[in-house]
């Protein structure tokens, strides 16, 4: 499992994203917020699946989609 910061995932996200495509396996990757930046959950990856198997989950959240 990683831990990463929101603002390091953007650096890194394409990477990532390639990674997965191959059908390789990828371990857990939990984005967290950090001081210097704000969250946002509509990148991230793991609240992004949230809402693709409960589509109603951000705006009840009160997160704009």
């Amino acid at each position: 499992m990683i831990y990463i910061t929101q603002g390091c995932a953007e650096h890194i996200r394409y990477a990532i994203d390639e990674y997965s495509k191959s059908g390789q396996v990828i371990p857990a990757i939990l984005e967290i917020p950090s001081k210097d930046c704000p969250y946002d959950p509509r990148k991230d990856a793991v609240m992004q699946r949230v809402a693709f198997f409960r589509p109603t989950a951000m705006a009840e959240m009160g997160i704009d989609a």
